[in-house]
């Protein structure tokens, strides 16, 4: 049996995506359990987990870099539940988006979402007018509380994402 070794073109992705909290790729056995549950490839995404950790463990990483896959993660933790191999596909999804937000490649629905956050409490606002117009009742958000919507402001800003430019700085409370 030959063996093809594909060259890894940017250094060691799996190194990379273990820093930032994915060190659980090292043990995938490419069963694909985490693909079956997995929200973003039943919505029809280019990678849902199990694809792009393989491109990810081939040293594939310009291949995925401009993806937004990883972004539309949604964190429901099925693919916790089913892994035998205790890879927590979750965390890697999330080490690979600390990956491109370092490299400036956040797609804009994830831009949009993080605005929304910032801006209202809630990543998703929905649209009012469109509710309007189908004859919807106003929805009415629980974060009316400016203390809670402070808190996230903060919590925001203490992060490096405030780095990629996306959200205004603001005074302090």
């Amino acid at each position: 049996m030959k063996v093809v070794k594909l060259p890894k073109i940017d250094g060691d992705p799996v190194e990379e995506v273990s820093k930032f909290g994915g060190e659980g790729i090292k043990k995938c056995i490419q069963c694909g359990a985490c693909m079956s549950v997995c929200p973003v490839a039943m919505a029809g995404f280019n990678y849902p987990n199990k694809k792009l950790f393989k491109l990810i463990i081939l040293g594939q990483r310009r291949e995925i870099l401009y993806d937004p896959s990883p972004w539309a993660c949604v964190a429901c933790g099925r693919c916790i539940e089913v892994c035998t191999r205790d890879v927590n596909p979750f965390s890697v999804y999330f080490a690979f988006r600390r990956i491109q937000t370092r490299e400036f490649s956040v797609p804009s629905v994830a831009e949009e979402a993080l605005r929304n956050l910032y801006e209202t409490g809630y990543a998703v606002t929905g649209n009012a007018n469109i509710r309007k117009e189908l004859g919807l009742p106003e929805v009415k958000f629980a974060l009316n509380n400016g203390e809670a919507l402070k808190e996230i402001r903060c919590i925001i800003e203490s992060t490096e994402i405030m780095q990629l430019g996306i959200l205004p700085r603001r005074e302090m409370f």
